[in-house]
């Protein structure tokens, strides 16, 4: 399964609740990949592959278990998503479908105006995640939240090596959720909890694609044997950072 996102606007605050992408009808929500999705595939065998610009507001998934190479590509909305593939009558592919979401951002929060904004005095963690790669796993917290985990010399261990937060400290504890908060996270924008519907249409995806275990390696974990939980896939995350930073006037 392919999953693809992007942010989307034309200056640095972020219009969060309303959909952009009229404001760019020329380009293709999957055109980070060169309009061919599967050559983005992951080397080692995962079955989810997400790109994420940070200067754009789309996040198109395409489930690999359900993709033809050749076949023409379809847009889809959540609400005219097809689970299990577009097919005809004898059950064949007929489409490969990439489901289109609006509106993700990483570190920063909603403003009542629907502005994206982020204060490292208010909140030191509002810090948007790097660009790199990053594994896509279940996150046993709940909430219908994924762990985004760095791909680096520590794998599995929800720590980003080499990376800082404000004080200091190394970043860690990425997620892939839905809300109005970002630490760091790869957020889908809904502060008011109106896009439950799309959201559900995402964990249906990821629920039935193809999964394999990877180890627990965070904390005391590591030195437990045979612990793992399921990875989906991998996140490449590109693109300059577009949430405007608030900084108090001296």
């Amino acid at each position: 399964m392919t999953l693809h996102l992007r942010l989307q606007s034309k200056n640095s605050k972020v219009l969060c609740c309303r959909s952009v992408s009229n404001k760019f009808p020329y380009a293709s929500p999957y055109n980070f990949v060169l309009n061919n999705p599967l050559t983005n595939i992951d080397p080692d065998g995962a079955e989810v592959i997400i790109g994420f610009n940070k200067q754009t507001g789309k996040l198109a998934i395409t489930d690999l278990d359900h993709f033809k190479k050749g076949l023409p590509m379809k847009v889809v909305s959540a609400k005219d998503y097809v689970h299990g593939g577009i097919r005809d009558d004898k059950g064949n592919l007929t489409q490969n479908q990439i489901l289109v979401l609006d509106n993700v951002f990483s570190g920063g929060r909603v403003e009542s105006d629907g502005t994206i904004t982020r204060d490292l005095e208010r909140d030191k963690y509002e810090v948007a995640i790097p660009n790199g790669s990053y594994d896509l796993t279940e996150y046993e917290g709940g909430r219908g939240w994924y762990k985004v985990d760095p791909i680096d010399e520590s794998r599995y261990d929800d720590h980003h090596q080499g990376y800082k937060n404000a004080d200091g400290e190394t970043r860690s504890g990425y997620r892939f959720h839905l809300g109005g908060l970002s630490h760091g996270c790869i957020t889908v924008c809904d502060p008011n909890g109106e896009r439950q519907a799309e959201w559900d249409v995402v964990g249906k995806i990821l629920e039935n694609t193809s999964k394999t275990e990877v180890p627990k390696r965070e904390g005391m974990q590591k030195y437990i044997p045979g612990t793992s939980r399921l990875k989906y896939g991998t996140i490449n995350v590109t693109g300059t950072d577009r949430v405007k930073e608030v900084k108090k006037e001296e």
